[in-house]
């Protein structure tokens, strides 16, 4: 990750494992943003499905695979 100079590391592998990773990636200095975004890539390309739009607004979800 560091010779290819990014700007940013996308971190997708959900909590805990994508927060160690990243703390471990933060510690290398292997880019200035380092982002921890779960489940968003799933969602995003929609092999995972979602709740309710009305679970979802009251912070409840799920992860049906």
């Amino acid at each position: 990750i560091h010779d290819s100079r990014a700007d940013l590391v996308w971190i997708g592998l959900g909590t805990p494992k994508q927060d160690v990773i990243a703390d471990r990636l933060c510690a290398t200095s292997c880019a200035p943003v380092i982002l921890c975004v779960g489940a968003a890539f799933d969602f995003i390309a929609d092999p995972t499905r979602r709740a309710p739009r009305w679970m979802q607004q009251i912070g409840l979800e799920w992860n049906r695979d």
